[in-house]
């Protein structure tokens, strides 16, 4: 597809999740503790959560995913090769970085912020 090829698809709901888990554990241990955790802690677990959280799907894909098979020219021998996965364009150990430079960007956003 044009937005998204393989499981490239799967980065967005990855990267939404990791960003969701320290907003909502945040909410939840301040209801159950009182205790509200500083705003550094939260964006910074919302920026790495999903940064390694793309990541480790990207090493999984790559190790367990699909792949091609093809024939070497040179040998005869068979070969398999991963299959690419991408996400707008990118592949996904691109997105990761990608998400991991606009996260820095909000997290720097809410330290400077009233």
């Amino acid at each position: 597809m044009i937005f998204f090829s393989g499981f490239g698809i799967l980065v967005a709901p990855v990267a939404v999740i990791g960003f969701l888990i320290p907003v909502i554990l945040e909410g939840w241990v301040k209801k159950h503790f009182g205790y509200s955790p500083p705003n550094w802690v939260v964006m910074t677990a919302a920026t790495l959560l999903p940064f390694f959280g793309v990541l480790t799907l990207d090493t999984l894909l790559r190790k367990f995913g699909p792949t091609k098979r093809a024939v070497d020219r040179k040998t005869g021998a068979e070969v398999e090769i991963a299959q690419m996965h991408t996400f707008m364009f990118l592949p996904i150990k691109w997105c990761a970085f990608v998400w991991l430079g606009l996260a820095i960007c909000l997290a720097v956003a809410t330290k400077f912020s009233g």
